[in-house]
């Protein structure tokens, strides 16, 4: 399968490299690329994240990191519809659009 990031989930990387980037340049770059593999591994095994009740979407924990990448499978293909810190409030629905 292949793995396509929504206008959403593009907005957020680029939110989390720059909140984290202003603190530690390398440790930006060391967490976006924990990300990147995460979601890469999806290609090979898509089903590995936990189903959000109530939808049609998994959540993938990165490890190492406390982020969860939301996704969605389409026919052939993986969307990330989101990405978050644990830290923050629960996923609302309209995040997940």
């Amino acid at each position: 399968m292949k793995v396509f990031l929504t206008p959403r989930a593009r907005a957020d990387l680029r939110a989390i490299h720059k909140y984290l980037r202003a603190k530690s340049p390398t440790g930006a770059e060391n967490v976006l690329r924990r990300i990147r593999g995460a979601l890469l591994q999806l290609e090979e095994q898509p089903e590995i994240g936990m189903a959000v009740a109530d939808t049609d979407v998994r959540r993938l924990y990165v490890g190492r990191y406390p982020y969860l990448a939301y996704y969605r499978l389409t026919g052939r293909r993986v969307d990330v519809v989101h990405i978050r810190h644990t830290s923050r409030a629960d996923v609302e629905a309209t995040d997940l659009e």
